[in-house]
């Protein structure tokens, strides 16, 4: 079950667009936490927030339609 999850996962991630795919990699994958991935992409924090916000939305709407 588990191996299946991350193939989806995986499969959708790479549907992302570069900047949804990476503001994802760096907060939920490498860990860094949301002042840091502004530092790291120069963005705005409100930036970082708003944008993973919408690739979740988005990767929740990949995994749907894949389901």
């Amino acid at each position: 079950m588990w191996e299946k999850r991350k193939i989806q996962m995986s499969k959708a991630m790479k549907k992302l667009s570069k900047e949804y795919k990476e503001i994802i990699v760096i907060i939920h994958y490498q860990g860094k936490s949301y002042k840091e991935a502004a530092r790291i992409l120069q963005i705005p924090l409100g930036t970082v927030k708003s944008r993973l916000n919408r690739a979740i939305v988005k990767l929740g709407k990949i995994l749907m339609e894949g389901s």
